[in-house]
């Protein structure tokens, strides 16, 4: 005879961070969920410049759900941000968005499929680069999102694996269009200090991917990050 299984909760999901296609590199994307809402962020390219551009979804209460057969879903709507405060800038400029469409995400295991608006389809799993499953130590930071929320419209998405970060900042140029930089390297000692990688060149939010365009990398300076505790 067989035990039936109960539903999964939200509090049961363990794939927060960093997701990809490692067979159409040059674009990812960063979901975190807590409790029943989600967030995330594209990072993807301009159509016609190839310049870096992101999308983001902030669903409210209810938009991440447990389903009976043990996946996990988020709904919510994708935004384009502009005119909103360039990285290097300390005078806060508060951004306009425009909608987009209706984004979907159903999540399976460390595997994700993304709907995004225009119909095309992603399929992505947990970007692994430098083994899952660690544990970050106390002076490296949680999975997720950090901002400053007197300052919205600009944010960091951090993951730290076995003393290893990846991190994408995404906020604006001068002129206002939204612009992203990612920044890897060690952090053992909670401080990490490298190139301010920015890319270019990649694949668009409903073109299909061609093999050898995944982005153009150049280097945007040198970019300090430092925490005392997760």
């Amino acid at each position: 005879r067989k035990t039936a299984q109960a539903a999964p909760a939200v509090a049961d999901f363990r794939a927060n961070g960093w997701y990809w296609n490692p067979a159409e590199s040059g674009t990812g994307f960063m979901f975190e969920a807590q409790g029943t809402r989600g967030f995330v962020a594209f990072f993807m390219y301009e159509e016609g410049t190839g310049k870096p551009l992101w999308y983001a979804s902030e669903g409210g209460a209810g938009s991440f759900v447990a389903r009976e057969d043990g996946s996990f879903e988020y709904s919510g709507e994708l935004r384009y941000y502009t005119n909103g405060q360039p990285a290097w800038s300390g005078a806060y400029v508060s951004p306009s968005s425009t909608l987009v469409g209706p984004v979907t995400m159903r999540f399976v295991g460390n595997d994700v499929t993304v709907a995004f608006p225009g119909g095309r389809t992603q399929r992505a799993t947990r970007f692994d680069f430098n083994g899952l499953g660690g544990v970050p130590k106390a002076n490296q930071p949680e999975t997720g999102w950090y901002w400053n929320p007197a300052e919205g419209g600009r944010g960091w998405a951090v993951e730290v694996q076995n003393d290893r970060v990846f991190m994408a900042m995404f906020h604006y140029n001068p002129d206002g269009t939204p612009t992203w930089n990612v920044l890897e390297g060690d952090m053992a000692g909670g401080t990490v200090r490298d190139t301010f990688a920015l890319y270019g060149g990649g694949q668009t939010l409903t073109s299909t991917y061609r093999p050898g365009y995944s982005g153009t990398r150049y280097e945007a300076g040198t970019y300090a990050m430092s925490f005392r505790n997760p």
